[in-house]
């Protein structure tokens, strides 16, 4: 007898199929189940993914555009607004917009859900305990990784009171390290912090590396030497990575190849860089990607994520993984028909794996988070708009 029977939905990447669940995991694949189950869904016409996973995105900014506005519609002026308005905001409202977050994340079939949580001087731990009783109140129905992100600061320094907050985050259950080198003078030596704290914390490192319009992937250059140097590949991840477009196709060639040798994972978010970049532009206004094509043809795996969803670093979003997706295949030009398993990889095993989580995917064995999409194949389902969607999480079904 299983909790669960799936009957006939398209596997993604297996054809049609049945799944049998017990006790919260995939207990049989089969052709067709024989078994009894205590609920059963029919999935006939039916596209059945993995749990979605969004790996990078903003908990504690989410759900504030409206309030808080970004005239010029540059990344600096939504820092400098953002920050205003931390310093009076209240926990509960923190709490509100960041639920109100998940909820849509949930609702779109996301089953794992990555968070950078801004440390400042001015907010101490205001953010990341808001954060904390997030996860800790939806954590039946997503999970939810933390990752303790100082804001634009020039360095940090042991003793100094970014670094204790860090180190706070820390001890009350980060995920991973996180931090913005690009904005500092002097990015190397906040990248050397970092590491530093990873290596004693034993957690991974999640930066937002060359988020910019010019034509210097130094940052991303220097991380992958750190990887390399700390023998942490796989555990280091790059967001945004955008200054490789700027580049000429031989410089940018270059960094991925080292990219790719270190080990190091990028995650492209191009609907918050579509927002903010090229705003100086007179003409022939840049995408506001990374070279998403050329890091995957060199072996580096790359996830897409939402980032700001609702906020003055753009206004828009639903907290749907399929719908950035969509965006991504459209701008980065990949054809949904022909690189299919490249693109849906991006919100499903990639950043899974980049992410450190296991038992993740529809094999026997596997935890049964996943995500049956009203849709035939998984083309239709990632061209065809919002399709109604089931969503199970460790075996039960959550919504739809």
């Amino acid at each position: 007898m299983y909790d669960l029977v799936i009957k006939q939905g398209n596997i993604h990447g297996n054809g049609t199929m049945d799944l049998g669940i017990k006790e919260g995991f995939i207990a049989e694949k089969a052709a067709r189940i024989t078994g009894a189950g205590r609920k059963i869904i029919d999935a006939s016409g039916k596209t059945v993914f993995p749990g979605f996973v969004d790996m990078h995105t903003h908990l504690d900014k989410a759900m504030t555009a409206g309030r808080i506005h970004n005239y010029s519609g540059t990344l600096l002026e939504a820092i400098k607004s953002m920050n205003a308005y931390f310093r009076n905001v209240d926990e509960e409202e923190l709490y509100e917009n960041g639920c109100n977050m998940v909820e849509m994340a949930i609702e779109a079939g996301t089953s794992i859900l990555r968070s950078h949580i801004t440390l400042e001087r001015f907010t101490g731990m205001k953010l990341w305990e808001s954060a904390c009783r997030i996860r800790e109140h939806y954590k039946d129905e997503i999970t939810i990784q933390l990752v303790a992100f100082p804001g634009a600061v020039e360095k940090i320094v042991p003793g100094d009171a970014v670094y204790e907050l860090l180190e706070k985050a820390i001890e009350a259950g980060a995920d991973a390290i996180g931090g913005c080198p690009t904005l500092s003078n002097n990015h190397r030596e906040l990248t050397d912090t970092l590491f530093r704290l990873a290596e004693t914390s034993g957690l991974p490192i999640d930066l937002h590396v060359d988020e910019s319009e010019e034509a210097n992937a130094d940052a991303l250059d220097y991380l992958a030497e750190k990887t390399m140097e700390y023998g942490m590949g796989g555990r280091v991840t790059a967001g945004h990575c955008t200054s490789l477009s700027a580049m000429d196709a031989d410089a940018a060639a270059r960094v991925i190849e080292k990219v790719a040798s270190s080990g190091v994972n990028v995650v492209t978010l191009p609907s918050c860089n579509l927002f903010l970049m090229g705003r100086s532009d007179t003409k022939n206004r840049r995408r506001g990607t990374t070279r998403i094509t050329e890091l995957i043809e060199a072996g580096v795996p790359v996830a897409v994520a939402s980032d700001n969803i609702r906020d003055p670093f753009r206004p828009f979003g639903n907290g749907d993984p399929l719908e950035e997706l969509l965006l991504t295949a459209q701008v980065a030009q990949l054809d949904p028909y022909s690189r299919s398993q490249d693109l849906l990889a991006m919100i499903t095993e990639t950043p899974a794996w980049a992410m450190g989580i296991t038992n993740y995917g529809l094999k026997q064995g596997c935890r049964a988070d996943m995500v049956i999409v009203d849709a035939p194949n998984p083309v239709e389902a990632l061209i065809g708009g919002k399709s109604r969607r089931t969503v199970i999480h460790g075996g039960v079904v959550i919504r739809g």
